[in-house]
């Protein structure tokens, strides 16, 4: 089908009595896009002069050729169901493809779907940064008020994105997917799962069943919470709940995967292992590094202390007649103290490198969700006073 006769159907199912996603209602700030093509109907040049769209579908893709095309056409039909249920038009959605260094055909097939349909944008990066890089992309081209984030090999299903929707629509501002029948192999995929999923619950404090999955939505004014960098994209949760974001999650299904083969492998688990360390650490140290460095220092210190305390008692007591008779005792008092020391100084120089962190990048220790303050027409006049 023809994308003009596709805006056609879409357009002439369009009720605008039809119950809508009110919350998501905008000024009419129009942004203005030449996007006639030749072979394209006078109808897409008309709908070109449009509102940004409602949706932002973000996709990142690396060799998944075999698969392009048939999720694209599902996510297609989707999507045009699902912004007419919200009383927008077929053309309210756009998929932003980032094509992240792929070696097969997908470049050239990305080419050929963002020729013939205007709500898809195609990014190629110049070599392979990874998913997070790719993530990251198409969130800085997207224009969407709502964000979805999922994966293009069909292991995550085009037609539960309504779900996500409708909990967003309840006032969430980030939905996570996790994945409640996982169909992979039981060792080397969804024990290693399973056991990260466990032990970034036990040091984040977060209690998300799955951090791993991709499939995700976001409201626009909280993508700014997220800093990408690494291999983050796993643990966007947590920087999530630091921030203090309303977050639900919603069941989806992991269905088999047909075609390509895994990017995903026993041989990352080390690096997760190292991101979950690192994560743990930032989700409760991250406004004050110095504090755990301070806890080192009073227990080396401590340790030192009691083992000195301990010798001079015993030396007045006259139990040891010569502290130096336990020369061993008295060093490792010293090194505990110096020990102690140390772990001090690196605790004062993380305070200062947090405090320089936050003024570089002018980023608040906090983040507020709404501000309410009443104006003057809404107070209540005083009574003039004789």
């Amino acid at each position: 089908m023809s994308i003009s006769s596709s805006v056609d159907t879409a357009t002439s199912q369009l009720d605008p009595g039809t119950p809508a996603l009110r919350a998501f209602e905008r000024p009419a700030s129009w942004n203005v896009h030449s996007v006639a093509r030749r072979g394209h109907s006078a109808r897409i040049a008309r709908l070109s002069e449009r509102r940004n769209p409602f949706i932002s579908v973000v996709l990142p893709v690396y060799n998944e050729a075999e698969s392009l095309l048939e999720f694209n056409r599902r996510l297609g039909k989707v999507m045009n169901a699902c912004c007419l249920t919200a009383c927008r038009g077929p053309q309210s959605w756009e998929a932003i493809y980032v094509n992240d260094g792929s070696t097969d055909a997908t470049a050239r097939m990305l080419s050929e779907l963002a020729r013939a349909d205007v709500r898809i944008v195609v990014v190629n990066l110049r070599r392979n940064f990874g998913q997070t890089a790719a993530l990251s992309a198409g969130m800085d081209h997207a224009r969407g008020d709502i964000l979805i984030t999922m994966d293009t090999d069909l292991q995550h299903l085009p037609e539960e994105i309504p779900r996500f929707m409708e909990k967003i629509s309840e006032g969430h501002e980030v939905v996570l997917g996790y994945r409640s029948a996982r169909r992979d192999s039981l060792l080397w995929r969804r024990f290693p799962s399973r056991c990260a999923n466990a032990l970034m619950r036990r040091l984040s404090g977060v209690a998300v069943r799955d951090f791993g999955s991709t499939f995700k939505a976001f409201r626009r004014d909280v993508i700014g919470e997220f800093e990408m960098f690494g291999d983050v994209h796993r643990f966007l949760p947590v920087l999530g709940a630091m921030a203090g974001l309303d977050m639900t999650e919603v069941a989806i299904t992991n269905a088999p995967r047909k075609a390509g083969k895994s990017k995903y492998g026993l041989g990352r688990t080390f690096g997760v292992l190292i991101d979950i360390l690192t994560l743990g650490f930032f989700s409760s140290y991250l406004t004050r590094p110095g504090r755990p460095w301070g806890y080192l220092a009073m227990l080396f210190g401590g340790f030192g202390l009691a083992i000195q305390g301990t010798l001079v008692v015993f030396y007045i007591m006259g139990v040891l007649p010569n502290i130096l008779e336990r020369p061993g005792w008295l060093l490792l008092s010293v090194l505990m103290d110096v020990t102690g020391l140390q772990c001090l100084g690196f605790g004062v120089m993380s305070e200062l490198l947090g405090r320089t962190y936050f003024a570089s990048r002018r980023k608040p220790i906090y983040s507020i969700r709404s501000i309410l303050r009443a104006s003057e027409h809404d107070l209540p006049r005083r009574a003039a006073t004789p």
